[in-house]
């Protein structure tokens, strides 16, 4: 199955560039609300992510599928979300945390309409693949005076995303977007050394709010 999504996807994608010049091209800023259990601090779970709110950026390209209001909108985006460090301290215990990277390749269907002269609506649903990159976590015992650092890895997951936004004056365009972007198995390392079999497997979802701009 996994093989089948792939080649699915690479053959869209480079459908998408072969017919780039007849597209739009658009850039955004985004905020990310983790969700589910991505953002779950239960640390005997090992889907949870314990991500914070986030930010990040994209850019967008949307051919004209020759049916009225259909095209097909390939995205990049850049997402980083931080650690909820106030989880894993104890008394005598601090912890310093990096972020989660996570750099979504999403492309699927558009539909759009007028809704007034000057502003559309539109809905989008996409498949995506996902780079994803773990934070490395620095934990400190004041007690003993001596700290170790996890290193979490980086892996690759499939998903989904579906959204909805407005156009004004076909540049101007706001998204709300949810994003479900699988899980995958992570290596994770104490002071460099793996831990086998640590079975790690985030599963990563979000909600993004995008602000941004049609070229």
């Amino acid at each position: 199955m996994k093989h089948l999504t792939v080649t699915v996807l690479v053959l869209l994608l480079i459908c998408g560039v072969n017919l780039y010049a007849q597209g739009q091209f658009g850039i955004y800023g985004l905020l990310s609300l983790p969700s589910g259990d991505f953002a779950d601090d239960n640390m005997d779970d090992e889907k949870s992510g314990l991500a914070k709110t986030g930010f990040g950026a994209g850019a967008a390209y949307t051919f004209p599928l020759g049916t009225e209001g259909l095209g097909w909108e390939t995205d990049v985006a850049v997402i980083f979300n931080g650690v909820d460090e106030s989880a894993l301290e104890e008394e005598e215990v601090s912890v310093s945390a990096g972020q989660w990277m996570n750099i979504p390749i999403m492309t699927g269907l558009r539909y759009t309409s007028d809704m007034s002269p000057t502003m559309q609506f539109f809905a989008l649903g996409q498949i995506c693949l996902t780079f994803v990159n773990g934070p490395d976590i620095e934990v400190t015992d004041e007690f003993y005076d001596e700290s170790y650092e996890y290193q979490i890895g980086s892996g690759n997951s499939f998903g989904f995303g579906v959204g909805a936004g407005l156009i004004f004056n076909s540049k101007f365009v706001i998204s709300f977007r949810y994003l479900a972007l699988g899980s995958t198995d992570l290596e994770v390392s104490i002071d460099g050394e793996e831990i086998e079999d640590a079975g790690y497997e985030p599963s990563i979802s979000m909600m993004l709010v995008t602000a941004g701009i049609n070229f």
